[in-house]
């Protein structure tokens, strides 16, 4: 780039390496420069709406949009990918006519097609969805991917008993942790909750080692308190892929009650990985206050509280802490307010048991 600041796919990638960077005003400087000297290209218009959109601007990003479809014509490749932005921009009728746009030049694309029904569903013109996915289907009937987002359609319409006949088709064609997991929820929609834990056990002994799998069943696991299953398949996961931050705080989760200091590591390890999260901010910060580190855990405990105020088991935890450190007024005003939210949350009782005493000081 050094060498010739005009040419345009390395600014074009030096723009995405600012914005992943963090240094947006350096993308948008450069994206401002490059559309300034490409006033007829797509590519830097969709660029620069790409810097506007990390930016947090969707209008600006949408004038440049609109700009970039008027030039585009009815390039296929150009149109999917202004409609791509649209949709990220909130401008959802304007992807929707990018992508008929893009299909009036490539009608055979069972890709476009099959995004414009997506785009359709989201808006919930199900018929209209699902009349594009069968145009798909016709030629290609075993279509794997049409076949799913038809499912997917049937069952955001309730029509759960056609939605698991396809999703049990889509698994006999493509028997992937994915398809597996679409059969299962499912089956949970249409009421049949124990028969989709039995084939979703069934196929993980059939296929173990699947994060993705292992994930949904050891959450199921752990829903029915069965504790030890749901630790033994997350702790398998950490062995077996990347796990990430909601693994390990599940895994304090569950070690809080019966080994804290291990409860402790695994809190740590998912607040490294996600150190803004108020799930695991929480986590951590009440398995601190049950090692005795009141400090720290009251630090972690009121970051969660600042990042979600909307859950009433934050609040708790931080209402023992506080107690325990010796401030049982905020202890108090942090119990009523959790308690005047609607809803259960498994420390209810106990909320109201320490408010009660504490009120009668």
């Amino acid at each position: 780039l050094e060498l010739d600041p005009a040419a345009f796919n390395p600014s074009v990638e030096l723009m995405k390496l600012y914005v992943a960077a963090g240094e947006s005003d350096k993308a948008l400087k450069l994206g401002l420069g490059l559309e300034d000297a490409n006033p007829t290209s797509v590519a830097a218009k969709l660029a620069l709406a790409e810097v506007w959109l990390a930016r947090d601007n969707p209008g600006a990003a949408n004038n440049l949009l609109e700009q970039a479809a008027r030039l585009a014509s009815r390039n296929p490749d150009q149109l999917a990918g202004i409609a791509r932005l649209q949709l990220q921009a909130g401008a959802v009728e304007a992807a929707e006519n990018s992508l008929r746009r893009a299909l009036d030049g490539q009608p055979d694309s069972a890709a476009l097609r099959l995004k414009l029904a997506s785009l359709l569903a989201r808006q919930r013109k199900f018929d209209a969805a699902a009349a594009e996915i069968g145009t798909v289907l016709g030629p290609y009937p075993d279509h794997s991917l049409a076949l799913s987002m038809l499912a997917d359609v049937r069952l955001t319409e309730g029509r759960t008993g056609e939605a698991v006949s396809l999703y049990r088709r889509v698994q006999l064609l493509s028997d992937t942790p994915r398809a597996m997991i679409r059969l299962y929820r499912g089956l949970v929609r249409a009421g049949q909750a124990d028969q989709a834990l039995v084939e979703l056990q069934a196929w993980h002994e059939r296929n173990p080692d699947q994060p993705a799998v292992m994930r949904l069943l050891a959450e199921q696991y752990q829903r029915r308190g069965e504790t030890a299953r749901a630790l033994e398949l997350y702790t398998r996961i950490t062995e077996v892929s990347e796990a990430g931050a909601g693994i390990y705080n599940n895994i304090a989760y569950i070690l809080l009650e019966f080994d804290v200091e291990r409860a402790v590591e695994a809190a740590t390890r998912a607040y490294e990985l996600t150190p803004t999260d108020a799930a695991v901010l929480d986590t951590l910060g009440w398995a601190l206050v049950q090692v005795g580190d009141l400090d720290r855990g009251l630090v972690h405990l009121r970051e969660a509280l600042s990042r979600n105020s909307r859950v009433p088991t934050i609040r708790y935890h931080l209402a023992v802490a506080l107690e325990e450190y010796g401030n049982p007024g905020e202890a108090l005003r942090q119990l009523e307010r959790a308690l005047a939210m609607r809803g259960y949350f498994p420390e209810r009782q106990e909320a109201v048991v320490r408010l009660e005493r504490l009120r009668a000081r």
